[in-house]
């Protein structure tokens, strides 16, 4: 009998509690299913005076990037980034070989939403990374591109960025990233 007794307190104390909680929308289980309900977006404005074209995981060919114009693409994964590509690019017309920016973002269910970019270079890797909110943004400039690489407002259905290239001026600079990029 005291078995019993406890047994209908622990559930009567259970489901009082659970009607107590109630779902305030904000809960991690919905954070979570928005999360997952959302891809990424990333759109690659050409700002420089380089011809460049980008080649979008899932596409067959490369789509060209002229000067002034932009292209975009969106996906979501479950096991891998939602978005990747290749930018390729030549940093003078005396430059024989094309040179090579990569790009990914993901929007994970548990984790923050971030977006990459990174080259290689002499055997190391060069990049930036940006996580989190919306407003952050991360610069670098390598081989006679700049990048700018913002996380806009999102949309209803991905978490957007945006990556705009610029003529290099100056020296290089960016961050030297650790090769996990290559996970995606």
């Amino acid at each position: 009998m005291k078995i019993l007794t406890a047994v209908s307190t622990v559930v009567a104390a259970t489901l009082l509690l659970s009607s107590c909680a109630g779902d305030s929308g904000t809960s991690p289980t919905a954070a979570s299913r928005e999360a997952q309900a959302r891809g990424t977006r990333i759109c690659v404005i050409n700002n420089s005076s380089l011809k460049m074209s980008i080649l979008w995981r899932g596409y067959p060919d490369a789509r060209d990037i002229p000067p002034g114009g932009q292209n975009c693409n969106s996906g979501y994964e479950s096991q891998q980034a939602d978005v990747q590509a290749a930018l390729e690019y030549q940093p003078s017309p005396n430059y024989t070989e094309r040179l090579t920016w990569n790009l990914w973002g993901y929007n994970s269910a548990i984790a923050s939403p971030e977006a990459t970019v990174y080259t290689k270079s002499q055997g190391k890797t060069y990049g930036m990374n940006i996580t989190g909110v919306v407003g952050v943004s991360t610069m670098m400039q390598k081989d006679a591109l700049r990048g700018d690489l913002v996380r806009v407002p999102d949309s209803e259905d991905s978490r957007e960025y945006v990556l705009t290239l610029t003529n290099a001026s100056g020296s290089d600079f960016a961050a030297w990233i650790l090769p996990y990029t290559e996970g995606y």
